[in-house]
């Protein structure tokens, strides 16, 4: 069976391939929140510094980031468990 996005799904329920599918669509959508990815500058602005600032942290492997294609993208959720991290300290 192809899900929407045309990537092969196997779940091993024979003649169950559509209503299981579209079960574990929404089982899915209940339990995970939107994922939102931030660029530097956005992410720079939430955390008060400047993208500079920002990028050497990213180079210097101190902030979660990572690369979709040339430009660097901050996860919103690990920007927020970051954050609370140095709140323990």
């Amino acid at each position: 069976m192809k899900s929407p996005s045309g990537l092969s799904i196997s779940h091993g329920h024979a003649g169950c391939e559509d209503s299981c599918f579209v079960q574990q669509v929404a089982t899915m959508e209940n339990e995970l929140e939107p994922i939102r990815f931030l660029t530097v500058r956005e992410a720079a602005e939430m955390l008060q510094v400047s993208k500079r600032t920002l990028e050497r942290m990213i180079y210097d492997k101190k902030f979660p980031a990572f690369k979709v294609g040339h430009q660097w993208r901050v996860s919103e959720s690990e920007l927020n468990k970051w954050v609370k991290t140095l709140d323990e300290l």
